[in-house]
């Protein structure tokens, strides 16, 4: 009988401390969650300045030390993504000039992160619409 109520009373002072962990385990569930929605909504603007051809503020959605990796060599570093940005999207130039078709859409986001919730790796599939008003038209898919 006392074993029993020992035990009761046991259970009733670790009671506070397991809801305490679950209340911790959903409010970290809920933070992952919000910070997936925050990364597909950078992904949006990312696809809004690309249409725009804003290669710097692309760039600059990036974490100082941003790397996207690439087949042919990562860009690291916002100037050195900024710099492939506008040599691969922007034909060296800045913008998008009159004339020249760019729709890029950004489809099928994948985002993973890191245990410790600092840190992200996103990939998405890539279809852009390309042209220039009487030379060209083409469509591309990665």
């Amino acid at each position: 009988m006392i074993r029993r109520l020992l035990l009761a009373l046991f259970v009733l002072l670790l009671a506070p401390a397991v809801q305490a962990q679950d209340l911790a385990r959903e409010t970290a569930k809920v933070e992952d969650l919000r910070s997936i929605r925050e990364i597909k909504r950078l992904q949006a603007l990312w696809g809004h300045m690309a249409i725009a051809g804003d290669w710097k503020g692309m760039a600059g959605l990036g974490a100082e030390e941003v790397r996207m990796v690439l087949a042919n060599g990562d860009a690291v570093g916002r100037p050195a993504l900024e710099h492939w940005l506008r040599e691969r999207m922007g034909k060296g130039e800045d913008g998008i000039p009159p004339g020249r078709l760019n729709l890029r859409l950004y489809i099928s986001p994948v985002i993973t992160l890191a245990p410790d919730g600092q840190s992200a790796t996103g990939r998405w599939h890539h279809i852009a619409l390309l042209g220039e008003e009487g030379t060209s038209a083409e469509w591309i898919g990665t």
